[in-house]
């Protein structure tokens, strides 16, 4: 019980506020699969796979990948979700939290992060309404309308995601044999596919 109403409000909450740093505030870089998947995993004790996912979702989020194109994902979410997965109570594997996390941070790309953008887009004809007048302009009243319903959606994206952690454990606890090793094999090719887009990209900007 204290997973659900303790560790993982704190993880999601946390998870959020960094995810902030991606485009809204900041961009110190912390937001980046390589510095928060190991930071989550060293706070909840699975350093190495904190390390591991951290490394393998920061490759995939190249910019330039000769495989596919560049893929569309919230790399911080995938990160921070592959972690919570695997060293949640559900314990799933590295070859079933990795397209789980994969997935939450596509649908947190593709259509949550759109959707907070088109309803923060109402901001701007208060804002602008706001610079023609004379009155001071409550610039923290316009932030916080901004940034606090993304981080109130993502930090719920997180924890709606985890919390299904038992349900993604069962499934793969029931999955045929031949499925468990396809993924296996596949998270094992993803290990090297990571390490060739890392240093492709290195390549190209050197």
């Amino acid at each position: 019980m204290s997973w659900l109403f303790l560790t993982l409000p704190a993880a999601s909450i946390g998870a959020a506020l960094v995810e902030l740093d991606d485009t809204c505030i900041g961009q110190w870089m912390l937001s980046r699969p390589i510095i928060v998947g190991p930071l989550f995993g060293a706070v909840l004790g699975s350093v190495w796979s904190g390390v591991a996912f951290g490394a393998l979702f920061e490759a995939f989020s190249c910019e330039h990948s000769p495989v596919g194109g560049f893929l569309s994902f919230n790399g911080c979410v995938s990160a921070v979700c592959a972690v919570l997965l695997s060293a949640g109570p559900a314990a799933l594997p590295w070859p079933a939290a990795f397209p789980a996390a994969l997935g939450i941070g596509l649908f947190h790309a593709r259509w949550m992060e759109p959707f907070v953008r088109g309803l923060r887009a109402s901001i701007i004809q208060e804002m602008e309404s706001d610079l023609m007048g004379t009155s001071p302009i409550p610039w923290q009243r316009h932030l916080a309308r901004s940034l606090l319903p993304h981080a109130a959606a993502t930090a719920a994206l997180v924890y709606c995601a985890c919390a299904a952690g038992s349900l993604l454990g069962w499934a793969w606890g029931v999955f045929p044999e031949i499925l468990k090793d396809g993924l296996s094999r596949s998270f094992g090719w993803s290990l090297w596919l990571g390490w060739a887009l890392l240093l492709d990209s290195l390549w190209r900007r050197s």
